[in-house]
């Protein structure tokens, strides 16, 4: 997968995860762990 696929994958699950408790930061936490954590 390319770095915005990573990005967008990991901001929709940690939004839908925990959106209700984060808030919009949740998407912006989401996108840096996704692409981190998938790219290892």
């Amino acid at each position: 997968m390319d770095s915005i696929t990573q990005a967008v994958l990991g901001a929709s699950i940690q939004g839908a995860l925990l959106g209700r408790w984060q808030g919009r930061k949740a998407l912006l936490y989401g996108a840096m762990l996704g692409t981190r954590l998938i790219s290892m």
